[in-house]
């Protein structure tokens, strides 16, 4: 039997894990609350390795210190990104987005390897966050929500809880919601660009590699393409990615 290598991915919301066998293919993937996944985990240590069939785990992300596993299993989360984005696209040049739950990051890659990076920490006004408080606000859900994207009305505040009361003048005042929720597509993107300009700027021909659960966005990722003029790649599983990343670096060790 081929040697197993997983990757764990414990974010602020969500534990996503990645299993790849010995020939590197994806065969087994799970997403799972994180505070349901520390509730196992607190009944039952070995909840893990039981989920991972035994394969060798290697972890990232906030929680990665409450696994048990040890410094030898735990990486970076901007390296398993790095490392998950390469491996799904077989690029090895690119500016890579992670658009989290409660912040994102940005990163250049070249030659396969983190080079450089910003990053808006825990910021709910630039995060999945954001989306899903203002579809709750439009009583749309996020699925419809990432189909907006004509005609967007700009939010101009800057804070998540300013926001939300300027969108609750927006619809006092009539504004139609499709193109407010257009514009709360676009309306984060715009707040994410300026960290990235830098790179942008530098690195002209770099495509651009959207993941983090955001990139299921198809408004997002459209406006993303409209507001800086690149080609805009979406790995086929954006939301394991730093898990995947994870699995390849433990693979790689």
């Amino acid at each position: 039997m081929s040697e197993l290598h997983a990757g764990v991915d414990l974010g602020s919301r969500d534990v996503k894990v990645a299993v790849l066998d010995g020939e590197s293919k994806l065969v087994f993937s799970h997403i799972e609350a994180s505070l349901d996944f520390y509730k196992l985990l607190r009944v039952d240590p070995g909840y893990l390795q039981q989920l991972t069939s035994g394969a060798i785990i290697t972890t990232t992300g906030y929680g990665k210190i409450r696994t048990g596993l040890g410094e030898s299993g735990q990486v970076s989360e901007l390296m398993a990104h790095a490392a998950g984005a390469v491996f799904q696209t077989g690029i090895q040049d690119m500016i890579l987005f992670d658009v989290g739950g409660q912040d994102f990051k940005v990163m250049l890659i070249r030659n396969g390897k983190m080079r450089d990076m910003a990053a808006n920490a825990r910021c709910a006004a630039s995060s999945g966050r954001f989306l899903e408080n203002m579809a709750r606000m439009l009583d749309l859900s996020l699925e419809e929500l990432q189909e907006k994207a004509e005609e967007p009305i700009l939010l101009d505040s800057v804070c998540a809880v300013f926001a939300e009361s300027e969108m609750l003048a927006h619809l006092a005042n009539g504004e139609d919601v499709d193109r407010l929720a257009a514009g709360v597509n676009l309306t984060l993107v715009r707040r994410q660009l300026p960290f990235a300009q830098r790179m942008l700027d530098q690195w002209p021909e770099l495509p651009l590699v959207i993941v983090g659960g955001t990139a299921k966005n198809s408004a997002v990722v459209h406006f993303f393409g409209a507001e800086t003029g690149r080609n805009v790649l979406v790995p086929d599983a954006p939301h394991i990615n730093a898990a995947l990343g994870c699995a390849v670096l433990g693979r790689d060790k």
